[in-house]
């Protein structure tokens, strides 16, 4: 559901925000926000529901504690993904086919083999044919899948 808002006033630390049901907030930002780190926030501050009765606040007067704000939760939030990320990517598992293509000739020089072949000097295609059979040979169609850290130790990429 999205949430209809107007910016009311600006400055370097906040944007008072006026919502389509007449609510209002002011929304605390800072310069390491993009604009759509704000409009998360935007949205986070449109009051919802309230309580029936103050008595059904999960809160005390005096009570005190400790919490994030709403940049370093987002903060953790982003770390979190690219540590997830970073997880995936470790324990992916690169098929023969993903291997091959990374190590195979380039096709720029493969090209460039094929127009001097053409032109009577097939030197250079013979080459590349060659680093191409090295690289079949290296990586068999029936090679089981394996993770950037196996091939290494394998010794099957640096």
């Amino acid at each position: 559901m999205s949430i209809q808002y107007t910016i009311r006033e600006i400055s370097t630390s906040s944007v008072t925000v006026d919502y389509d049901d007449g609510s209002w907030a002011v929304v605390p930002i800072n310069s390491l926000m993009t604009r759509q780190d704000i409009e998360v926030l935007i949205g986070d501050f449109q009051p919802k529901n309230g309580f029936n009765s103050v008595d059904d606040v999960p809160f005390s007067v005096g009570e005190s504690g400790e919490c994030l704000t709403s940049f370093d939760r987002l903060l953790k939030t982003k770390q979190e993904e690219i540590l997830k990320e970073e997880e995936e990517e470790k324990n992916r598992l690169f098929t023969y086919s993903e291997i091959r293509a990374q190590n195979y000739p380039p096709l720029g020089d493969q090209l460039d083999a094929l127009y001097w072949a053409r032109q009577g000097d097939d030197t250079i295609l013979q080459q590349i044919d060659q680093e191409i059979q090295n690289v079949k040979s290296q990586y068999p169609k029936d090679m089981t899948p394996m993770t950037k850290e196996d091939l290494t130790q394998s010794g099957l990429i640096p």
